[in-house]
């Protein structure tokens, strides 16, 4: 059976691509597709960040970072925590991933990413989710995250330390 699309999500461009991420549907499962397309040459690049939702995850976030070609995607499983895809902008390949906390009663669920690019930082708005017992008590409690923009993406020739030292 096709998959099929439900819904495109958050939108971010950088020269004349745009890129975005797609809800899908195959069989039972719902997936989320990064998506690029290159508006000058008419391309369209797609590449599978995750297919093993039991459940439709919302789209809850598209920060594109030039200065290093990367891009940051967040997804948010019902009832579970955020989760955060480092990608590269040229080809998509996603080689980060960061899944936020459960911590005390409630889910650290990502609603706003701002970056910093001139000191590397994503700051990430984490507010309680609504209903946890915390979030009842303590309506004004807010998680605000830091993460590190600068990373290592590849070694080039690759290293090995068979000796473990």
């Amino acid at each position: 059976q096709p998959a099929v699309g439900l819904q495109l999500g958050v939108v971010a461009g950088w020269g004349s691509v745009v890129y975005g991420l797609q809800l899908f549907q195959l069989n039972n499962v719902f997936g989320v597709l990064l998506v690029a397309i290159d508006l000058q040459r008419a391309q369209w690049t797609d590449e599978v960040l995750d297919n093993s939702f039991s459940a439709a995850p919302a789209l809850s976030g598209l920060v594109l970072d030039p200065y290093a070609s990367e891009g940051f995607v967040v997804v948010t499983p019902p009832g579970a925590p955020s989760v955060l895809y480092k990608f590269m902008m040229d080809s998509l390949r996603v080689f980060g991933i960061y899944s936020f906390q459960t911590a005390r009663s409630y889910h650290e669920v990502v609603h706003t990413m701002t970056p910093h690019p001139e000191t590397r930082t994503l700051l990430i708005y984490a507010p309680l989710t609504a209903g946890s017992a915390e979030a009842l008590l303590n309506p004004r409690k807010v998680d605000v995250i830091a993460i590190n923009m600068w990373a290592v993406d590849a070694l080039v020739p690759p290293l090995a330390d068979e000796q473990g030292k």
